[in-house]
């Protein structure tokens, strides 16, 4: 298939001979392996994950909250309903 002059080809396409892809995976392969391999930037990860655990806890710890205060509520505006009486007519 010939791509007309100018148009940018999908280097994740699977059409053709697959170079654009195994390219695609020797230019990115060393660049993962030094990521993995070395030791600068391991502080900042550990505190992105420790960040992401604690929003997951306070998500969780909301959503107690939350259910607490909305069971409150209910027995508040349950208890309350039942405070008034209808006088009667005159």
């Amino acid at each position: 298939m010939r791509i007309p002059q100018g148009v940018a080809r999908d280097p994740l396409s699977v059409e053709g001979d697959g170079r654009l892809i195994r390219r695609a995976f020797r230019d990115v392969l060393p660049w993962i392996t030094r990521l993995a391999r070395e030791e600068s930037g391991e502080d900042l990860v550990e505190y992105g994950l420790l960040t992401a655990f604690i929003g997951l806890a306070g998500v969780g710890v909301f959503s107690v909250i939350m259910a607490t205060l909305h069971s409150g509520y209910l027995n508040w505006d349950s208890g309350t309903q039942g405070l008034w009486e209808m006088p009667p007519p005159q």
